[in-house]
């Protein structure tokens, strides 16, 4: 799936944002956390984490090829 440019920045965005926050709660943010400490709109991260899902499951099959799992 190809997506815009300014699409990946924010998912790359939520992801990061995501993960320095488990990493400093010991445990998994919630949307309104990565909200507000991305700075972006609820609405907007709960939709950038719905296609970062959609991604890393459509790039499941080429993956299981790639390492035979």
């Amino acid at each position: 799936i190809r997506l815009p440019v300014h699409m990946v920045d924010v998912v790359r965005t939520v992801q990061e944002t995501a993960l320095s926050l488990s990493e400093r709660l010991r445990r998994s943010p919630t949307i309104a956390e990565i909200s507000e400490a991305s700075g972006l709109d609820v609405e907007r991260v709960k939709r950038r984490a719905a296609l970062s899902t959609a991604l890393a499951v459509s790039a499941l099959p080429q993956l299981q090829q790639t390492f035979r799992v």
